[in-house]
């Protein structure tokens, strides 16, 4: 925002913001709230992660996957995509138990669905 001084020579001046035609309190910095608030949505933006349609380095930023279960899951999504998290856990070696359970806390969904605690308490997946 640019400034004017007003006045002349030794005697008192001011300094006041000159606002033109052009501007007006919409193009003003976001204050303090707006920022808190982004920062707290941002979480949510980047949790969800589908599965179906995750890029290999998607897959391997995600704690507990690394190179090799990241191929693995790409050969068998290249098959036919994954129908839920029992599908998932089948037919991807390595991608059962715990390693579900934490790729669900970090919010990974397989075809639109977080896992469930049922599946996850699935004796036949352990």
């Amino acid at each position: 925002m640019p400034f004017r001084i007003q006045g002349s020579g030794f005697s008192a001046f001011r300094v006041a913001p000159v606002y033109s035609e052009s501007s007006s309190q919409a193009s003003a910095m976001p204050g303090p709230r707006f920022w808190l608030a982004l920062l707290c949505l941002l979480p949510l933006a980047a949790a969800a992660l589908e599965i179906n349609t995750a890029t290999r380095a998607e897959l391997e930023q995600l704690n507990g996957v690394g190179v090799a279960l990241a191929e693995r899951v790409l050969s068998e999504r290249a098959k036919a995509p994954f129908r839920d998290w029992d599908d998932l856990a089948r037919r991807v070696k390595g991608m059962r138990g715990a390693r579900s359970e934490r790729l669900q806390a970090q919010g990974v969904t397989v075809n639109g669905v977080p896992g469930s605690r049922a599946a996850r308490d699935d004796p036949r997946q352990r």
